[in-house]
């Protein structure tokens, strides 16, 4: 499934980028969209699917670095509920979000929601230590779970594909099932989309377990 996402930005008269221009991208970019979501619609019909469906009609976003938000969204009927470490917490706050959010992710009280949590992108000096320490609180407790990490600012495949290793190794050491926790790439730039084919092939992308359907987040 392809989730798409649109924000819309003002900007500046005196921007070289005008009006009409990025209403020219925009058509571009849902031209892009539409020929994936049709590859992929066609991929898909072509294997045997048997699994669950969890549908994702609300995702609840909630500050890592806020201990009173994440109690709360653990009793919330939300389909699915991901802990963030990046847009809603401060540079000095990333530890101690990361932090809180391992040790959330690792406790019992949830209501069964898919849950996941949204690192901080590759360009970062953060996320291989989010990926590792949410993972390993997880893979370190009784019925933890971790269904989804998000990948913000997605360019190129190489981007999913790090973190499909780097989860590989992790679910390894701590002996949880491979390839049992999937990614949602979010794509947020023309780059990305130019390259969303690649990136949605990447098997934990595009893979369907018992307990989740995974999506790629496009960000226009």
């Amino acid at each position: 499934m392809l989730m798409l996402t649109t924000t819309s930005r003002t900007r500046p008269r005196a921007s070289p980028i005008g009006p009409r221009t990025c209403i020219r991208a925009s058509r571009a970019a849902y031209t892009l969209l539409i020929e994936a979501m049709l590859h992929r619609v066609f991929k898909t019909s072509e294997r045997s699917v048997t699994t669950t469906y969890r549908p994702r009609r609300t995702c609840l976003s909630v500050p890592g670095s806020s201990q009173k938000m994440i109690d709360k969204s653990k009793g919330l009927p939300a389909d699915e509920v991901f802990l963030d470490l990046e847009d809603a917490v401060a540079p000095d706050a990333k530890a101690v979000a990361r932090s809180r959010a391992a040790a959330a992710l690792a406790a019992p009280g949830w209501a069964g929601q898919l849950r996941g949590v949204r690192v901080n992108d590759w360009t970062t000096p953060w996320t291989h230590a989010d990926i590792i320490e949410v993972v390993t609180a997880v893979g370190a407790a009784p019925d933890a779970k971790l269904d989804v990490v998000m990948l913000p600012k997605v360019s190129d495949v190489s981007h999913v594909q790090a973190l499909d290793l780097l989860l590989t190794q992790l679910e390894t050491v701590h002996g949880l099932p491979v390839g049992e926790i999937g990614i949602d790439a979010q794509i947020e730039d023309a780059r990305g989309l130019t390259n969303i084919n690649a990136i949605a092939a990447v098997p934990r992308v595009q893979d369907r377990k018992s307990t989740r359907l995974n999506s790629s987040h496009i960000t226009i």
